[in-house]
């Protein structure tokens, strides 16, 4: 009975002593550091004074989706950059990876040179495209259209130049880990179905795909929670005040919202009603999405 006893202490010890550091770790670098944030979004600023708000900056934040231009255009920009990213960038992940795992001719070059934006520093990356869109792609075009535009900075273009910048800066992340991922596919199933006859697009969706998605997953409900939060790039292209209004979306908008008007502590509530607004929104949308995956998305047979 007392050994029993002592096992069942030791138990509940070791349990609660690793439950005890990520619930610490919440409470001190997400709750602490959230929580004024959390209050600030129910305030405003009269005379000077901080005094409870109620819902006034959630109105104002509903009142500009209705009625701003820019604010329709950054959330608008945020959901197309989302989905054409999904779109584009997760099917050539795949065939690179699968290129790259099948270990075909120059494979470890396409590797290598995928790896190179994060081997080196991302401000780096941003002076080499924007060298290239600013300088190099007009002298090239010159004799086709001698007044070629600055596609950073034409607003026809802008949104479309920093979403290809934004997929070729992934690649190398997701060049990493997705040829991994295969490579922990045991060999006996490759070979099996190799013996069945398969070709290589057969194996890729019908063995290779349903092994890896459950990474697919990881990385696509990650991305659903920066869905309203994330700049992407146009901080480090445009700082806060030269970005083309047409290539917003709406981190970047909150971020400037607070940037254009620093020291107004009114203006620091309303972002912080906006942040929290769009967290409550992303919220259902990432577990939507989990539940989806999981329900619906191909099963290891």
């Amino acid at each position: 009975m007392i050994r029993n006893k002592r096992q069942t202490i030791a138990k509940n010890i070791f349990v609660y002593g690793m439950l005890a550091y990520p619930i610490l770790q919440f409470v001190v670098f997400w709750f602490s550091k959230n929580i004024t944030t959390i209050t600030m979004a129910f305030k405003t600023v009269e005379n000077g004074q901080e005094v409870f708000a109620g819902l006034t900056n959630f109105s104002e934040l509903l009142s500009r989706f209705k009625t701003e231009k820019l604010f329709q255009i950054s959330l608008k920009n945020s959901i197309l950059n989302f989905i054409l990213a999904f779109v584009i960038s997760v099917p050539l992940y795949i065939i690179f990876s699968y290129y790259i795992f099948k270990k075909c001719f120059g494979s470890r070059t396409l590797q290598f040179m995928m790896m190179i934006p994060k081997i080196v520093s991302s401000i780096i990356m941003v002076l080499i495209f924007k060298r290239v869109v600013e300088d190099i792609l007009p002298m090239l075009f010159y004799s086709v259209n001698p007044e070629f535009p600055n596609l950073l900075k034409d607003g026809r273009y802008a949104f479309w130049t920093q979403l290809v910048f934004n997929i070729w800066l992934s690649f190398s992340t997701n060049i990493l880990i997705y040829p991994n991922a295969m490579n922990a596919i045991s060999p006996e199933v490759i070979e099996s179905a190799r013996l069945d006859g398969v070709n290589m697009w057969q194996e890729l969706w019908y063995i290779i795909i349903p092994h890896i998605f459950p990474t697919f997953s990881t990385f696509f409900i990650t991305n659903c929670t920066t869905l309203f939060v994330s700049p992407a790039s146009l901080v480090t292209f445009y700082y806060y005040d030269k970005c083309p209004p047409e290539a917003y979306n709406m981190g970047y908008y909150m971020m400037v919202t607070v940037m254009r008007n620093t020291g107004s502590r009114a203006m620091q509530c309303f972002a912080s009603a906006g942040s929290l607004a769009l967290t409550i929104i992303t919220v259902p949308i990432a577990m939507t999405a989990k539940w989806a995956l999981e329900k619906y998305g191909p099963k290891e047979e």
